[in-house]
């Protein structure tokens, strides 16, 4: 039994779509069942994990590839790719924006079962499985139909593998207290490419805190902002951690990390790290919207829109020792850091009973 994954990766629209389904895909291979990944995508970075992994990967040449307009040409040499691997689909994954219904409706030519990974919110019909870790609530799904099956709520977040085996929260409560207003570990961790350079403008701004902050900038090489960073904040209160392999171990040592409110936000969580969220895409409002329901306080705005002077007074909300120690247990409350494993069993079960009938 194979199932494909369609999602891609890119400076614009980041590396959080392949890793969600790359955490995914380990669970199931965990489970028995092979993976292949549809990519149309030219990251060295993706390339090099996917060789590391047990997944086999294909790729469409850049002429054949979707811009949106193309989605029947795009589903018909993916069914072409499909076939030259003769490849038996069980399930495909979409975690693709740009997909539509039209490319769904062909692709299915050539697979048992689809499902959406759906933090859009979008309302999807004729699929089997739709993933969102941002509702809660079924009702909102009320108008598909029955036999889709749901995967709702942050108890199904998608976290990398370190996250599921996670170390414990590095920050004791007597080394908070020693600093009741500010922290001493602050991580900036607004994603692998961070196109807008926001990293840099809140480092710029949070260089202004006590000599006691020690900042922790988390990135990738894939950010082109990164190598003139580090030679301008030649400083050893700055700490640059790029393709890190052990982003759980560094996470698990700050008090509190300032993240775009996507699967990183949700990484910080399940080790009980509070967070302080920035709005980097659309998509993300339905996060924070669930969040802040229990988490007060806790979204800074748009990456766009910040200014130093609310940044630094809604930040220092956050860190205050008795903020903080409550956003962890809110935070362990949310995200356990299961959710992978959780999807694939619900998955693996499901395919295998429907292959016994």
């Amino acid at each position: 039994m194979t199932i494909c994954f369609r999602c891609d990766a890119n400076a614009t629209i980041g590396f959080g779509h392949f890793y969600r389904c790359l955490s995914l895909a380990n669970a199931l291979f965990n489970e028995g069942l092979d993976c292949v990944f549809l990519l149309e995508t030219d990251e060295e970075q993706i390339e090099k994990r996917l060789k590391v992994s047990p997944h086999q990967h294909i790729m469409l040449s850049k002429h054949q590839r979707l811009d949106g307009s193309n989605q029947k040409e795009n589903a018909q040499q993916w069914l072409i790719q499909m076939g030259k691997y003769n490849l038996t689909v069980s399930l495909i994954i979409i975690d693709h924006y740009q997909i539509e219904t039209l490319w769904m409706t062909i692709i299915k030519q050539n697979a048992e079962r689809l499902m959406v990974l759906n933090d859009s919110g979008r309302i999807w019909n004729n699929v089997d499985f739709i993933w969102d870790a941002s509702c809660y609530y079924e009702q909102e799904y009320s108008s598909i139909s029955s036999t889709t099956t749901l995967l709702l709520g942050p108890k199904y977040a998608l976290l990398r593998e370190e996250f599921q085996h996670k170390p414990q929260n590095q920050c004791k409560p007597n080394e908070i207290k020693k600093h009741p207003v500010l922290t001493t570990n602050l991580m900036l961790a607004i994603g692998a490419t961070d196109p807008l350079n926001t990293t840099e403008k809140l480092l710029s701004w949070l260089i202004s805190l006590p000599l006691n902050v020690h900042i922790n900038v988390l990135s990738t090489s894939a950010n082109k902002h990164i190598p003139p960073m580090i030679k301008k904040y030649d400083n050893s209160r700055i700490n640059f951690i790029i393709d890190s392999k052990s982003i759980a171990l560094a996470m698990a040592q700050q008090q509190v990390i300032i993240t775009a409110a996507g699967n990183i936000m949700w990484e910080a969580f399940s080790l009980g790290i509070p967070c302080a969220l920035i709005k980097t895409c659309s998509n993300q409002h339905r996060n924070i919207e669930l969040v802040t329901k229990t988490m007060k306080n806790v979204y800074l705005g748009e990456e766009t829109t910040l200014d130093s002077d609310g940044f630094l007074k809604k930040l220092s909300i956050i860190t205050h020792a008795t903020q903080c120690s409550m956003l962890s247990q809110q935070a362990l409350r949310l995200c356990d850091g299961q959710g992978a494993i959780r999807a694939a069993k619900l998955l693996a079960s499901a395919i295998g009973e429907d292959n016994d009938r």
